[in-house]
């Protein structure tokens, strides 16, 4: 295994992006979404990334100094190889986690082909070759019929009222046990949300 899957909590936490072209937009596009402070910095940016609410566009040339030990990570997508070799190099010297969009190999971590279909958000990577991630990604969105993103709504929606009525614990793993099965899905597909919800709701008392 090449890589180690994890998902970050950017929210309210600094994150850099190098570069304003159409892999900068990307990125941004979707860090925007995570709740991050998020800066760009580039000579050129993207009207669709001086779009973004609340986003810090720095329209100049970014320099190794603009790298700090604040950051949660960097994203470096210039065109410009030297710049993002050195840029990378300040990032290792003060470990802050780097993505190097020209050389994933030289990189802490890579993003990888996101589904984003709440509340399911999952990442696919295949080792340095994006059709593969890209065309895994499309088999697995026909996956997720709305079903059973219902069934997912439905137990993030009924969690915290499961964490209120079932103090033990082995109680709760059993419930979302009990729901979070194709079972439950087909009742979905067949009743409907609604009726689904209120026999969760049952099963609570």
């Amino acid at each position: 295994m090449d890589y180690f899957p994890i998902f970050m909590n950017l929210r309210n936490r600094p994150v850099l992006i190098v570069g304003g072209g159409d892999v900068a937009t990307r990125k941004a596009e979707g860090l925007s979404h995570t709740g991050a402070c998020l800066t760009v910095i580039a000579p050129a940016i993207s009207d669709a990334i001086t779009g973004i609410p609340d986003i810090n566009a720095l329209r100049r040339p970014a320099t190794e100094t603009d790298i700090n030990d604040s950051l949660a990570l960097v994203i470096l997508a210039t065109d410009c190889p030297e710049l993002q070799e050195r840029l990378a190099l300040r990032c290792r010297a003060l470990r802050v986690p780097v993505n190097r969009c020209d050389a994933p190999e030289d990189s802490d971590f890579v993003t990888g082909s996101l589904i984003d279909r709440p509340p399911v958000l999952a990442a696919v990577t295949s080792s340095g070759s994006p059709t593969i991630s890209r065309l895994v990604r499309r088999r697995l969105e026909t996956a997720l019929e709305p079903a059973l993103l219902d069934l997912g709504r439905l137990l993030n929606d009924i969690r915290p009222s499961v964490k209120k009525c079932m103090a033990d614990p082995v109680r709760r793993e059993a419930f979302f046990r009990t729901w979070g099965t194709e079972e439950a899905v087909t009742k979905i597909r067949e009743q409907g949300a609604d009726a689904v919800r209120e026999e969760m709701q049952r099963c609570l008392f």
